[in-house]
């Protein structure tokens, strides 16, 4: 009988166990007041010894620190922030003297992220005082939580230095573990008293680093992909600079080469030309005319004779057969013969030697000898005495010379250029010239032609004129309004492209600040030239090309008119071949009207 109440008040304990523990956990889930948990202990352990109901509160107590402290740091995803948080917990939790929490680095060495004393005072991180790294060290190794009472005395712990040194006693240290991964350690420790801590202290550290390594491991992802998130936005935003970038690129681009397409036509001719002319500017059909025959030129290397008036850029011409030829990489000597006086012109081209005359002082070489295997230009070639022409035309013979009171002769090698604005023909009729020296000089010949028979080439060396302007004077290039390019095109230019040149400086010099130049500071004499009938300019601003090819039109229009459809008149008149004529008519879409018979095709003399 007894056995069976025995039996029946263990039975009935159990149950009121099992009732209690339940109740608890509700009550824990439900955070409820831990005054009211020990009432309900009071009032419903009645089976229960009153040891037993303090060991279930405290468990109670112990679940409602776990439940807190997992809410607590699980909700901080900030890394730096969420160990602090750790380590405040423990200390707190146990009572414990100092903390640290350590993690392993990708080297398999222990980092000391945070640290704290009793007082939450941040010790020196990085090196921590008076702590066990063998301790440490052994419950990563092992993954086992480690507790000591008296470390001291420990025989487990007894031989390491630090726990001596240190006299360290009562020491907790739990792994921070990822299933089976270590990823660092929480130690805490009470240096002065012995026996601070129990089993269940123990246990509740083992708990809190469970629950700890999950949320270091989450904010580490979380700051992982916060990182990546950053690195996306940057990439992002580089993207987007890159493609703004080619957009910008591409339009850029797509403006160059649509002002390429629109000068092709223009710029075609140049692919008929074989070298560089850069510095003749000019697009006319004169100066493609005059650009074939250079190309023809440059290559050979007998005597060339360039004829045009004063400014027409003979000198320019000269260099460009030298330099686009094969003597390019020899001297190209340059001289006006109207510049030397008759008595020195002599030394000037063939030297004298020392003693030769007053004030030869030292052996002098003459421009054949500056200028052997290379190129000498003569300007002004028509003015030279008879003299001086018998001796050049003796040199031109043989390739040899001779200084002034010397008595070698030497051998040159020159490529002779001359040039004139006279008519030397003529002049050698009246015996002024001498007619073998000009056969010698005159084997190929090369007119250039005055500015005012290529008026489409005025707009082009007036803006390239003010941009040498602006580069010389550091000043930003100007540009020409359309009434002064109507004024500049209209005047006739005797001194050609030099006088041009001046007036471009002139404009650049007087017009201050002003980026557009306007017909009021055209020179007088050029706006006082009577219009012609047919030359209007145009109210409205336009585009200078536009408006430059209006004027061309109109042009070739009057004359057109003036001679009565006749091409072959025509032609001439504007100084372009009848081809080029016939190419312009059919770009500008002109017809020439009533026809008369052109010259080559009449019957008459043409008088």
């Amino acid at each position: 009988m007894r056995l069976c109440l025995a039996r029946e008040d263990k039975t009935k304990q159990v149950e009121e166990e099992l009732r209690l523990a339940r109740l608890l956990r509700r009550r824990a889930e439900g955070r409820s007041d831990i005054e009211e948990v020990r009432h309900v202990l009071s009032r419903s352990a009645r089976h229960l010894t009153p040891e037993y109901v303090e060991r279930l509160w405290e468990e109670y107590d112990n679940l409602l620190k776990l439940l807190s402290i997992n809410l607590d740091i699980g909700a901080e995803h900030n890394l730096s922030k969420l160990l602090d948080r750790i380590i405040d917990t423990v200390i707190r939790a146990l009572h414990a003297e100092r903390g640290y929490l350590c993690l392993v680095d990708e080297k398999g060495g222990l980092r000391f992220e945070v640290a704290r004393g009793i007082d939450k005072m941040d010790l020196k991180t990085g090196q921590p005082h008076a702590v066990s790294h063998s301790i440490l060290q052994r419950t990563i190794t092992s993954a086992q939580a480690v507790i000591t009472n008296n470390a001291e005395e420990d025989e487990r712990f007894a031989d390491f230095a630090s726990v001596q040194d240190f006299q360290l006693r009562s020491i907790m240290c739990a792994p921070l573990k990822i299933k089976q991964k270590v990823i660092g350690a929480l130690y805490v420790d009470n240096r002065s008293i012995k026996g601070n801590f129990r089993q269940k202290d123990l246990d509740l550290l083992d708990t809190i680093s469970a629950q700890a390594a999950v949320a270091i491991e989450n904010a580490q992802l979380v700051e992982d992909n916060v990182k990546k998130q950053m690195k996306l936005l940057a990439a992002k935003e580089e993207v987007e600079i890159l493609n703004l970038q080619l957009s910008e690129k591409v339009q850029r681009q797509s403006s160059e080469l649509a002002a390429a397409r629109r000068s092709l036509e223009q710029s075609r001719q140049y692919l008929e030309t074989k070298y560089n002319y850069e510095n003749i500017i000019g697009r006319s059909e004169p100066i493609q005319q005059l650009f074939r025959l250079l190309d023809r030129t440059t290559e050979t290397d007998v005597p060339v004779l360039i004829q045009g008036e004063s400014g027409t850029g003979k000198e320019l011409v000269a260099r460009a057969i030298h330099f686009n030829g094969p003597r390019k990489s020899q001297p190209f000597i340059s001289e006006n013969a109207s510049s030397i006086s008759e008595t020195l012109f002599e030394s000037e081209l063939f030297g004298h030697v020392k003693g030769a005359f007053t004030g030869a002082v030292v052996d002098h070489k003459g421009l054949f000898e500056l200028a052997d295997k290379g190129t000498l230009f003569l300007d002004e070639i028509g003015n030279l005495s008879m003299e001086m022409q018998s001796k050049l035309l003796r040199v031109l013979e043989n390739g040899e010379i001779r200084r002034v009171g010397g008595k070698d002769v030497r051998k040159v090698d020159v490529r002779i250029i001359t040039a004139t604005n006279r008519d030397l023909p003529s002049l050698a009729k009246e015996g002024l010239f001498r007619e073998d020296l000009f056969y010698r000089l005159n084997v190929i010949k090369i007119i250039l032609p005055p500015l005012r028979e290529r008026g489409e080439d005025i707009p082009l060396l007036a803006e390239h004129f003010l941009k040498e302007y602006a580069a010389s004077s550091g000043t930003p290039p100007k540009t020409l309004s359309a009434d002064a390019v109507a004024l500049l095109t209209e005047h006739d230019w005797p001194g050609n492209v030099r006088e041009l040149e001046n007036e471009m400086r002139r404009l650049a010099a007087l017009s201050g600040n002003a980026p557009v130049i306007t017909a009021d500071f055209v020179s007088p004499h050029i706006r006082s030239a009577p219009p012609s009938p047919a030359m209007t300019i145009p109210d409205q601003p336009r585009d200078l090309r536009e408006t430059v090819e209006e004027i061309e039109k109109r042009i070739i229009q009057n004359t057109l008119d003036k001679y009565r459809g006749n091409k072959s008149k025509t032609a001439r008149m504007l100084g372009l071949s009848r081809d080029g004529l016939r190419k312009k008519m059919i770009r500008y879409g002109m017809r020439a009207g009533e026809e008369e018979p052109d010259e080559k095709n009449s019957g008459g003399s043409g008088t």
